[in-house]
């Protein structure tokens, strides 16, 4: 793994992916049920071809913070 302390890292591409998924369960808390669960993967190219991913931890609703997962879209975006 590099050490990327004080090097500058040319970026390839950058992808994000909406994907809703499935839960094997209803999930239900004082907020309502749910049983999909949307979510942004971010995949990340340097340009050596060096992949990484990562996942958008916001909600659907600004419950814990004010950032929820449209406005996580936008500011990828």
């Amino acid at each position: 793994m590099k050490d990327c302390g004080s090097e500058i890292i040319e970026l390839r591409s950058i992808t994000l992916y909406c994907i809703e998924m499935e839960l094997r369960r209803e999930f239900e808390t004082s907020f309502g049920k749910s049983l999909k669960l949307p979510k942004i993967l971010v995949k990340v190219i340097d340009s050596s071809g060096e992949e990484g991913w990562g996942e958008v931890v916001a909600g659907e609703g600004p419950w814990y913070s004010y950032e929820t997962w449209e406005t996580a879209l936008l500011i990828l975006e």
